[in-house]
């Protein structure tokens, strides 16, 4: 198994289930890797109609626990709430399905975590199925973690620099034995704003550690990645695997909107590994007017025989350009399109892409957008054009688009192929989403979606619709009826599903989705989650990923029994103090304290004591005045035990 694949089976088996408790039944991942970390910025360029978007991703994992930046905690044990524990029934509330227990370190750092499943054949846990286990420093920075699950395991332990950044993560697995073997080492370096310049990735062989990967980059002043160079050892040598160098715009961006990387690269060139060294492969480029809109694109591939960048490698890899020029208002007017001949000597206009537009008093607007594409003999001379290709477009004054219908020549005249419209609230918040087919000659209704939100913009009501019957064609031209939805529009749907969300402190508390079934609409699945919201997550020990912003007491997953109710699957929350270690298996509050040992519950207290000791599910299973309670005949689970109002919950195996 290569690295690679090792440390993504290592997110798989990392998988705890302590994160996002709202919102999902599944189990979340929990991913402790620092795989790899340097890596060339990828692009992903589309070319529609001579108009190319580009996506930039940083391709870097986001662990919940990661040696970069290390996971810092400063609080300390402080007698606050911890999560020790979930007991998840079965889906019909009848019995046990699955616990997990945590335990923590004095700084309220999760240290320990076991994940049982119920056994209805011996009534008890059993041995846990999965287990992990972390180690912190005193500054909060995870040292090493450990998961076992079905005999099988794998370990890592991380070490830092001063600056609390990590500089190496060692890598084992649990072999055939039960011994832990080295498998990967990775050693990092960074520059002096902490951005990772050189990693160096070593594999377990042999007995000893044996050079694999080694990459570097470079920075900008913006901390934007400006080069990267990887390489492979391939036993002899270093062979290079990808090399790349970026530039990024400074300007503004007018259409950056909040929570997305605002980031824009104005170019990118790669390099290919010729065996002994790199030589040019590619270029990428983006140009763009000083206001921020993107001015023109560019893909450009080297040429060897002519030494220069117009080369076509293959029918899709090819030198082209293009440019955009915009109206008054920044709405693009039109697009055009060269593309390099084959031999480098020229270029070809190929297509140009006209869009006129409309606007009324509100700034509302409206567009046709034509598709032009020329045509050329052998030798490259023009002889014709074609236009086979308009889309007409609907925009409200906050650049919102509100309507889209695409058309082609089919040789006999415009033929519809799809049409959507769009609406949104005085928030900004779209509020419908409707999509149409035109089939056999139809207008066929394919989707729609209907949303409500409330005054603080959550959503409230979703309703989903499916196509139903044909409607007959609105008459030529029907692109040009209104963007706003028509009598007709609302005609031939058939409800699919709904979704409704309600809210508490301005937190989602419960969540039903329902599926349209005979003329009526069915229960599917749901969620009700209590909350306490006098406990925020800041004021709490969670383990590590834990995602939700209060205590939660319960959460009951939802799934249609068949007959519209509901069956529930609760996940009950247990909590005690967090006391330092020192103190013993006492659990303090002023003058009460409990413990549980040899089947025995032991109260100390000042005074008489009303003892009540209770299941996981409610129900009373003792009674007693005296100091001293015996339980050992009592199943294995979990109970809570209340002296005189004051309640501590413990585990009894």
């Amino acid at each position: 198994m290569n690295l690679r694949n090792l440390l993504l089976a290592a997110g798989t088996l990392l998988a705890a289930g302590a994160s996002a408790q709202v919102g999902t039944g599944a189990k979340p991942s929990f991913t402790a890797v620092i795989s790899p970390k340097l890596h060339a910025v990828k692009t992903t360029s589309t070319m529609v109609n001579g108009t190319v978007t580009t996506v930039v991703s940083r391709n870097e994992a986001s662990p919940v626990v990661t040696m970069l930046g290390g996971a810092r905690n400063s609080r300390e044990g402080d007698g606050k709430e911890k999560l020790d524990s979930i007991i998840q029934t079965d889906v019909y509330g009848t019995g046990y399905a699955t616990r997990q227990l945590f335990e923590y370190n004095d700084a309220g750092k999760e240290n320990k975590r076991r994940i049982y499943y119920w056994n209805s054949a011996s009534n008890s846990w059993g041995e846990p199925t999965e287990a992990y286990d972390y180690v912190w420093s005193e500054d909060g920075l995870i040292l090493s973690q450990q998961g076992l699950s079905g005999g099988q395991g794998i370990r890592y332990e991380y070490k830092y620099n001063e600056q609390g950044l990590g500089i190496e993560q060692l890598t084992q697995q649990l072999d055939a034995s039960g011994q832990w073997v080295n498998v990967s080492k990775g050693v990092y370096d960074y520059d002096d704003r902490g951005n990772i310049i050189e990693e160096m990735v070593y594999a377990w062989s042999g007995g000893q550690w044996v050079q694999s990967v080694h990459n570097i980059a470079s920075y900008d002043g913006k901390n934007r990645q400006a080069s990267y160079e990887g390489y492979q050892w391939d036993g002899t040598k270093w062979q290079g695997t990808a090399k790349a160098d970026y530039v990024w715009f400074d300007g503004p961006n007018p259409d950056y909107e909040e929570g997305t990387n605002p980031d824009r690269m104005t170019f990118k060139e790669d390099f290919n590994w010729n065996g002994t060294g790199w030589e040019p492969y590619y270029i990428f480029v983006n140009e763009f007017y000083e206001e921020g809109y993107l001015k023109g694109q560019s893909e450009k591939y080297w040429d060897a025989t002519c030494q220069k960048w117009c080369g076509q490698i293959s029918d899709y890899k090819y030198t082209w350009k293009s440019h955009k020029t915009y109206d008054e208002h920044w709405a693009v007017t039109l697009n055009e399109m060269w593309k390099c001949l084959p031999d480098s000597t020229g270029w070809l206009y190929t297509s140009a892409s006209p869009t006129t537009w409309t606007y009324d008093d509100e700034g509302n607007r409206e567009g046709l957008y034509e598709f032009v594409s020329f045509q050329f003999d052998d030798e490259g001379n023009k002889i014709g054009e074609l236009r086979n290709q308009r889309t007409y477009y609907g925009y409200n004054a906050a650049n919102q688009k509100t309507w889209l219908l695409e058309q082609v020549d089919n040789g006999n005249g415009w033929e519809s192929l799809f049409e959507y419209k769009y609406a949104y609230n005085e928030q900004g918040l779209q509020t419908l989403s409707a999509g149409w087919d035109w089939v056999d000659g139809k207008r066929t209704p394919n989707i729609m979606s209907k949303t409500e939100y409330n005054a603080d913009g959550q959503q409230v009501l979703s309703i989903s619709y499916s196509g139903g019957s044909g409607l007959s064609p609105l008459g030529a031209p029907a692109a040009r009826r209104s963007a706003a939805m028509e009598p007709e529009d609302e005609e031939g749907w058939t409800e699919s599903s709904k979704r409704e969300y309600f809210y508490d402190n301005g937190t989602l508390v419960q969540s039903y989705n329902y599926r349209w079934s005979n003329g009526d609409w069915m229960t599917n699945q749901g969620q009700e989650v209590d909350f306490d919201f006098d406990v925020s997550a800041e004021d709490a020990y969670f383990p590590e990923g834990w995602t939700d912003p209060y205590k939660i007491n319960t959460i009951d997953d939802l799934y249609g029994d068949g007959n519209n109710g509901w069956l529930k699957q609760r996940r009950t929350y247990f909590y005690s103090k967090l006391v330092p270690t020192g103190i013993g298996a006492a659990v303090t509050a002023e003058d009460v304290a409990v413990k549980y040992a040899g089947g025995n519950i032991e109260v100390t207290a000042n005074g008489d004591v009303n003892v009540a000791v209770y299941s996981v599910d409610g129900t009373c299973i003792r009674r007693s005045s005296e100091k001293t309670v015996y339980i050992g005949d009592a199943p294995a689970g979990i109970y809570i035990v209340n002296v005189n109002g004051y309640k501590v919950k413990f585990v009894k195996d």
